[in-house]
Order: C-alpha cells, then sequence, then structure tokens
C-alpha cells in the first residue's frame, strides 16, 4: 500500500508540473511588416512551444492588394490560434476581402471575411514541420490603412497530464476508502 502511495504522489506531483508548465505564456515574437505598399515575407524560424507571434503592417495606401507571410517551423505536436483585425472606417480606413491561411506546404485551410473587419482561424492537432501563414487583402482606405494580429502555438494535449493525475488520484482514494471500509 506504501508503494501506491508513492507512485500516486509521484505521478500526481508530476501532472501538476506538467500541467502549469503547458500553461507558461511567451513572450510575443514581433513581426512589424514595412510601410507602404508592400507584400512580405518574414521568417521567425523554429518556434517553441508554447509561442505567440504578433504583426502589424501599417501605411498602405488606397487601392494596395497585399500578401503578407510569416514563415515557421514547429518540432513537435501543436494548436495553431489566430486573429486579425483592421479599423473599418469608410471613406477613411479600410481593406477587403480579408484573407487568412495557413500552409505547409502539401495543405492549406483559408478563411475570407469579406466585408468583415476580423478573421479567426483555430486549428488542433497540427503536426511538426514547417508553416506559412499568409494574411491578404485589399486597402480600401482614402487615408492609409493598416491590420494588426497575432497567432499562438499551443501544446496538444495541454490538459491531458492533469485529467490523467485526477483519475490516479481517484482510484487512489476509491482504494483507500474501501480499505478503511473493512477495518
Amino acid at each position: 500500500m506504501k508503494v501506491l502511495s508513492t507512485m500516486s504522489a509521484a505521478v500526481l506531483a508530476t501532472g501538476l508540473m506538467m500541467g502549469v508548465a503547458a500553461n507558461v505564456e511567451a513572450a510575443p515574437i514581433p513581426v512589424v511588416f514595412p510601410s507602404g505598399p508592400t507584400s512580405t515575407t518574414e521568417d521567425v524560424g523554429t518556434l517553441s512551444i508554447p509561442s505567440v507571434v504578433s504583426f502589424t503592417h501599417a501605411g498602405m495606401p488606397l487601392g494596395h492588394v497585399f500578401t503578407d507571410a510569416i514563415e515557421f517551423s514547429v518540432l513537435g505536436p501543436f494548436d495553431f490560434d489566430s486573429a486579425v483585425s483592421f479599423t473599418n472606417f469608410p471613406p477613411f480606413f479600410g481593406i477587403t476581402n480579408l484573407t487568412v491561411s495557413l500552409s505547409n506546404g502539401v495543405n492549406a485551410i483559408t478563411v475570407a471575411a469579406p466585408g468583415a473587419n476580423q478573421v479567426f482561424l483555430s486549428l488542433t492537432g497540427l503536426s511538426a514541420g514547417d508553416y506559412v501563414f499568409t494574411i491578404s487583402g485589399e486597402a480600401i482606405g482614402t487615408a492609409s490603412s493598416s491590420f494588426d494580429g497575432n497567432f499562438a502555438i499551443t501544446p496538444i494535449p495541454g490538459a491531458l497530464p492533469l485529467f490523467l493525475t485526477a483519475l490516479v488520484a481517484l482510484g487512489y482514494f476509491g482504494v483507500r476508502k474501501q480499505s478503511n471500509a473493512a477495518a
């Protein structure tokens, strides 16, 4: 019985540490696309899990069609969450046909938001590899338009260690209750 309680304590401690480590927030990695009528690709290298990349592109003139991309690699399985937004104040500021996509060179997931000023893309269970996150659209404001946003790389599954710890703890207390009831 002592071995079972020692094992349970070790599993409980490990699960709690892994659960806390999975929820640690990383400092954002900033990407600033050059001002003006440019389309740019930025490489942020290999991202650790978890990571956050924030990005912005300002100073886009009326009629500028843009495609900005962020290349990155991830060494383990992960979840992906992104949000892109812009100020929509016609006729001064705005973007039309705002689209975001995530591609690994083989498959691409694209979300378009015609008429909206925000786009969200969330994917779960992605494999390690090289990826490209792309933001595209057209500036429609008479003044310069801009967008900003971020994406996050988070571990899979973040709650599994805590779930397993809870199962072990429930099992331990169930066995202990039965043995106390028998005594």
